[in-house]
């Protein structure tokens, strides 16, 4: 079954489609999310998006769902369920993509380093968790549960733990890419 897997993404990785998933993930890295953001900070004196952040206590979380009001707490919902949405599902295979091309290019021999592309899956889910909990934390808001802020909070530590070695891996295989072609010439 893996095997297939990896087939399949090596059979979809075009250049046009990495093109596109690169222009999606621009778009709302660079256009949709800093909109967003901007107004969720208007709403809310400057307070940041929750999945901006690295890590948050319960009380630290709460406060900045308070701080947010019914209008911020509104468009971060929003924001959640639609453009961030999408941006793992864009990410995630972007990403596994650009590792499987370059990692089979860079390293003929090592056919096993394409598991490696699995990785930024791994990061998908743990994000698409994260915006779970802090949905709910948003939609129940005024109410607290001391289970969600901690599970919320732990699914953003594995993101950021996870997106931080995908980079590292896709460098590698650029890297990699890079010194296999210096070779060849």
């Amino acid at each position: 079954m893996p095997e297939v897997l990896f087939d399949r993404l090596e059979m979809l990785a075009s250049r046009r489609l990495i093109a596109v998933l690169l222009v999606l993930f621009l778009v709302l890295f660079l256009v949709v999310f800093p909109l967003a953001s901007a107004q969720l900070a208007l709403f809310s004196g400057g307070v940041r998006m929750i999945d901006m952040e690295t890590g948050y206590t319960p009380g630290q979380v709460y406060q900045m769902i308070a701080a947010y009001g019914e209008q911020g707490r509104s468009l971060h919902i929003l924001t959640t369920l639609t453009a961030d949405l999408l941006y793992p599902f864009d990410y995630s295979l972007l990403f596994a993509l650009l590792i499987i091309t370059t990692y089979l290019e860079a390293f003929p021999g090592g056919r096993m380093l394409r598991h490696l592309c699995l990785i930024p899956f791994a990061t998908a889910a743990f994000y698409l968790s994260e915006n779970a909990g802090i949905v709910a934390m948003l939609a129940l808001y005024p109410q607290q549960f001391p289970f969600l802020a901690p599970a919320a909070n732990l699914f953003t530590t594995l993101k950021w733990a996870f997106l931080i070695l995908t980079i590292v891996l896709v460098l590698v295989g650029f890297l990699g890419l890079g010194v296999s072609r210096l070779k060849r010439r």
